[in-house]
């Protein structure tokens, strides 16, 4: 499983920080929308990621959304990666043991089976 920090909540863009931000509150986005604004574009390598199957989304320390990868292609940015899939339900079975659990990474990271573990038993 891949680990996505998101930016802080905002109504707007920084311009003063580059990368991805999620416009808008979590709590306001159904699974949906928020996997729409939360995809692509992120710099990872895609023989790597293409590798795992499902991708998780961490705000403000937790996992907000858990999204099940159904493939990787290439960013029209440079070394960057764009995830295809769908993002999974509330009623999921992985993702309720996912969503609200902390999480504290501060760069994209790939989650080895005892983190993840880690992750899911608090």
């Amino acid at each position: 499983m891949i680990v996505i920090p998101l930016g802080e909540e905002r109504t707007e863009p920084d311009p003063l920080v580059p990368g991805n931000h999620l416009i808008g509150k979590d709590s306001d986005l159904s699974p949906e929308e928020l996997w729409e604004r939360s995809r692509g574009h992120w710099p990872l390598r895609a023989d790597v990621a293409g590798n795992h199957s499902h991708v998780a989304y961490q705000r403000n320390a937790k996992i907000v959304l858990v999204a099940k990868i159904g493939r990787v292609v290439a960013s029209p940015s440079p070394n960057k990666i764009v995830f295809e899939g769908e993002p999974l339900s509330d009623e999921d079975p992985f993702a309720r043991l996912l969503v609200g659990k902390a999480s504290h990474w501060h760069r994209p990271h790939y989650l080895t089976d005892d983190e993840l573990a880690q992750i899911i038993t608090g």
